[in-house]
């Protein structure tokens, strides 16, 4: 197969530009106990970083990622179903819990990419 032209573009900083905006929405929502846009945020998130997730056959992040998801919106369907019919507004310790260990996760998995890293010199000279 034919390998694509590279952009002379670098879309880098724009990339790190929407991870730093989702991880921002993740922390809102979590705090805000906002189950259906926490969800959807790291739902994002993951799609973001699913390029960065290894596919090894003994640690395959995509498929730990995306059952974890399968759970989630199944158990964030079945919360907004019941908030809907009864008005309950309190989160299950459970739904929060895996959502909370999804949004783990997806952190470390940005941790090991290497997107995570902390500079000792000052973040705008890295940019020039």
């Amino acid at each position: 197969m034919k390998e694509r032209d590279q952009s002379e573009f670098s879309g880098d900083v724009n990339y790190l530009d929407r991870l730093n905006a989702l991880l921002n929405s993740c922390n809102v929502h979590s705090m805000n106990l906002n189950v259906y846009s926490w969800y959807h945020s790291l739902n994002a998130l993951f799609r973001e970083l699913s390029t960065e997730m290894q596919e090894k056959k003994d640690n395959n992040e995509i498929d730990t990622a995306n059952k974890i998801m399968k759970s989630l919106r199944d158990n964030v369907g079945k919360y907004m179903n019941r908030r809907k019919r009864h008005g309950i507004s309190n989160i299950d310790p459970e739904l929060y819990d895996e959502l909370h260990t999804f949004d783990l996760f997806l952190r470390q998995v940005l941790k090991k990419s290497g997107l995570q890293l902390r500079l000792k010199e000052y973040a705008g000279s890295a940019l020039r």
